[in-house]
């Protein structure tokens, strides 16, 4: 084999190597992530992204839906912590909506600073600019939560 030849393969092979790199460091640009998060009273119990005028844009895709709640206030004679449950719901404009996905229940230990977190998988998706989350509590058990977290389509 002659110099010329194995230069230019190796010149081709560096090309290929990188174009390969680039493309693996751009997938997750392709990747659709919207993240949340509430902050609730000790008495309120739902959280409603329609009625906030909260939507979120995503991509079509394999839903993802995760997050955490945390108490941020504890009464001096708490109850038992609240059980919290968490649905992603698609606003079907006249149409009565839909629940695309539903996690719960989600209970702390009720301590300050302690959160429980959750993970699902909710199954393919169209993409969307109208996708909310409506997250409710079972009992009212006058501590405050916070709660965050994300909806992704990988």
């Amino acid at each position: 084999m002659n110099k010329r030849y194995i230069y230019l393969m190796k010149k081709v092979f560096g090309i290929i190597t990188m174009s390969a790199i680039l493309l693996v460091m751009a997938i997750p640009a392709f990747a659709n992530t919207s993240n949340w998060a509430w902050t609730g009273t000790a008495g309120g119990n739902i959280v409603n992204g329609k009625t906030n005028g909260v939507f979120h844009t995503m991509t079509a895709g394999n839903l993802t839906f995760s997050g955490s709640v945390w108490a941020t206030y504890v009464p001096p004679a708490p109850t038992s912590p609240s059980q919290w449950y968490y649905q992603v719901r698609k606003n079907n404009g006249i149409a009565p909506d839909s629940t695309v996905c539903s996690y719960g229940p989600v209970t702390t230990n009720g301590l300050l600073g302690h959160s429980a977190s959750f993970y699902t998988s909710c199954g393919y998706i169209n993409a969307g600019n109208d996708y909310y989350l409506y997250v409710s509590r079972g009992n009212n058990d006058g501590r405050a939560y916070s709660s965050s977290g994300n909806l992704s389509t990988p």
